[in-house]
């Protein structure tokens, strides 16, 4: 799964900015911590005390960030990370993209293919202990990543 998201996230570039908010606010602190860091150098511990930051990120740097998000929430030494669990609410949504909001169109609608199909490897494992039936949390983060490959590019 690593090799998988490493991969198809591997050509992503830093952000030119990590944030579009101006005021002073933890979502704007957070996501500066990760300013000038390579997102394979990102560790549970910037999750853990920057969980901001996964709102508070502009949305190129939420696309470049993301797979550090995916790997080290996979690695349960790790304990939990707020920002993953962030993730899936985020992509728990309903079966209508337009009403999406577009926070979540703005971030997601920037990831190729590979990348949503690793988004939707991971959100397999993360929540293989969930309940998986129809109307499950699982299904509609399942169904969201699925509606956004649809126009995604390669």
């Amino acid at each position: 799964m690593k090799q998988q998201i490493a991969s198809a996230f591997g050509l992503r570039q830093p952000p030119a900015k990590v944030t579009d908010i101006t005021v002073n606010s933890t979502l704007r602190d957070d996501a500066h911590h990760f300013a000038g860091l390579d997102w394979t150098r990102v560790t549970a511990n910037d999750w853990r005390d920057y969980s901001d930051a996964f709102t508070g990120f502009s949305p190129e740097a939420f696309v470049y960030f993301l797979p550090s998000l995916l790997v080290l929430s996979l690695d349960r030494s790790n304990g939990p990370l707020v920002a993953a669990d962030s993730l899936v609410s985020t992509l728990d949504t309903s079966g209508d993209p337009e009403l999406w909001p577009d926070w979540l169109r703005e971030r997601f609608g920037l990831l190729t293919t590979a990348e949503l199909e690793a988004v939707r490897a991971w959100s397999t494992l993360y929540l293989a202990d969930a309940e998986k039936g129809e109307g499950s949390e699982f299904a509609r983060v399942q169904n969201t990543v699925a509606m956004l490959a649809l126009n995604a590019e390669a």
